[in-house]
């Protein structure tokens, strides 16, 4: 029987989801003399294995929005909900722009620790932290603590942390806010070439487009706050990308796109 679960109930809001669905979502404050409206509504529905960025002003409640979904926030009003053939709880795993290593474990240690959880015994936990260290490139630096590691590799341990513990929902917050350009594009390739393969329904928020058109599947784009979704764009290119990706046409003209409807916006001020 499929169900959709409702934000009244958070105990049953992390359930094994083939779609997320909101409808009619605000999210809002109070000042001290009514709600101020900051998010909404919005209405829509995600699908199995796609891969959304969040794009749009700072402030406009992204983050605020990815909360609600994994239901740390409370929504103001409408529902936030999963629809599913299962009654399996969702696995979830969130990674932060901030580094949120454990500094006294090493690259495998950091994978390996969420797994305690799941039952493997300490060889098969050690096992699979090495396999997805190696596919996110570190496989030489598996004993290696966070303080010999650079800010592109301490990012790297904690995408394969997030992987290894086989999520339902990725949900991403700025996860390579603070690296270096050109870092940051390898760690978006290696991300969506991961994503592409594990089919994991991801959510991540970003400020960088260049970001968003070569991670995504689908973009949302925000206005100005109180947010409102200008946007909802499929992604068209291809499951393969490359570091040239960011050259060709249909990249550009998505970017492109995405920046006039942003500079539009805030013109409209």
């Amino acid at each position: 029987m499929t169900s959709v679960s409702s934000n009244k109930d958070r105990s049953d809001r992390r359930v094994a989801a083939p779609k997320i669905l909101l409808r009619d979502v605000e999210l809002s404050y109070q000042n001290k003399t009514r709600d101020e409206l900051v998010f909404g509504p919005m209405s829509v529905e995600i699908s199995p294995g796609q891969t959304v960025a969040l794009v749009g002003p700072s402030g406009c409640g992204k983050s605020s929005l990815l909360k609600a979904i994994i239901g740390d926030l409370e929504p103001s009003s409408g529902t936030i909900g999963f629809e599913s053939e299962s009654a399996t709880k969702t696995k979830l795993s969130v990674v932060f722009q901030e580094n949120t290593v454990f500094p006294w474990l090493t690259a495998q240690e950091n994978v390996a620790y969420p797994l305690r959880l799941s039952g493997l015994s300490k060889r098969a936990r050690d096992d699979k932290a090495n396999d997805w260290l190696s596919r996110v490139g570190l496989e030489e630096s598996i004993n290696k603590y966070p303080a010999e590691l650079s800010g592109g590799m301490l990012q790297r341990v904690a995408l394969a942390r997030a992987l290894a513990h086989e999520p339902d929902l990725l949900v991403l917050d700025e996860p390579f806010g603070q690296i270096d350009e050109l870092t940051r594009l390898d760690l978006g390739l290696l991300l969506q070439g991961l994503l592409a393969e594990t089919n994991i329904t991801t959510l991540f928020v970003t400020h960088s487009i260049d970001e968003a058109v070569l991670i995504s599947s689908r973009i949302f784009v925000f206005s100005k706050g109180p947010a409102r979704l200008l946007l909802d764009l499929p992604n068209p290119l291809g499951l393969l990308r490359h570091s040239t990706t960011v050259t060709e046409k249909t990249f550009n003209d998505l970017r492109n796109t995405i920046m006039q409807t942003l500079i539009q916006d805030r013109r409209s001020q």
